[in-house]
């Protein structure tokens, strides 16, 4: 985490997994997830066009994306986000 390519600068919510750490990113009116490895290292970032605050990954390793209540950049409070984006 830092400022810099391939870092993160405003962390929005954070997951910890077996196998390390995945973060929520928010950059402007989107969001990203930033995957780390067990030695903080980012393995992967998965971007996405919606704009959320908090998050959560269920039993099937999709994530359940929250935006609360941010009209006009936010349509839907929740969404779902499976891997492939």
């Amino acid at each position: 985490m830092g400022v810099g390519p391939g870092m993160g600068v405003d962390i929005s919510d954070f997951v910890v997994t077996a196998t390390g750490l995945e973060v929520l990113i928010t950059q402007g009116d989107h969001s990203k997830i930033m995957v780390l490895d067990q030695d903080n290292k980012p393995a992967r970032e998965s971007d996405n066009n919606y704009l959320a605050h908090s998050f959560t990954k269920t039993s099937n390793n999709d994530y359940l994306l929250s935006g609360s209540y941010n009209l006009p950049f936010v349509e839907h409070r929740v969404v779902i986000q499976n891997q492939s984006g």
